[in-house]
């Protein structure tokens, strides 16, 4: 998987090490291949999506959509606390249990319908959505803080399967979508 990820061009340190201390076969094990939500974002895709967050240690992040939890774990080890949201309290029930095993004491784990998000812990520096979407709501927008990022995945195509990923940033009250080198880079920090 690293591998793979560093023949992309991904040389960012902190996202590299995070996918290597991060046991995705834990988060993996014992779910069918449909349940594996993450595996609609390549891992690629995925390690983009983490570098365009451009996260700092000190820093809160919703995630959205829990699935398998991977999405959480690797953002705990880039930043200070994580909420994740999802719907399913199968899925909750199991990444609370491996986040305890793994002592990701730092992730808290919602059941609700991420869609909305989680107003109650907001606002947040960083919103990072890993369920494709039509459009942001504007209730996620609500819930960043100023300054803050958020990144998501939009349908690209008319059958809804293949994926980019947008970046949105909040500056001075306003919510503006940006594009390449300035949504983050695939760079050395």
């Amino acid at each position: 998987m690293i591998l793979e990820i560093q023949r992309s061009g991904i040389s960012d340190s902190a996202v590299l090490e995070a996918m290597k201390i991060v046991p995705v076969h834990k988060f993996e094990e014992g779910m069918s291949e449909d349940e594996r939500c993450f595996s609609a974002v390549s891992v690629v895709q995925l390690a983009e999506m983490l570098i365009s967050l451009d996260l700092k240690a000190d820093e809160k992040v919703l995630h959205l959509k829990t699935c398998t939890g991977y999405e959480a774990a690797l953002l705990s080890k880039l930043a200070r606390a994580v909420v994740t949201v999802g719907l399913s309290p199968r899925f909750a029930e199991r990444v609370k249990k491996i986040y305890s095993e793994l002592s990701y004491e730092s992730i808290t784990v919602i059941l609700s319908d991420p869609s909305i998000g989680w107003e109650k812990e907001a606002p947040y520096d960083k919103i990072l959505i890993t369920c494709s979407l039509d459009e942001v709501p504007s209730s996620l927008f609500d819930q960043l803080k100023e300054g803050g990022r958020l990144v998501g995945l939009k349908r690209s195509d008319e059958h809804g399967v293949e994926l980019s990923i947008i970046v949105f940033d909040k500056k001075n009250g306003r919510v503006e979508e940006i594009t390449g080198r300035d949504a983050g880079d695939s760079g050395e920090k």
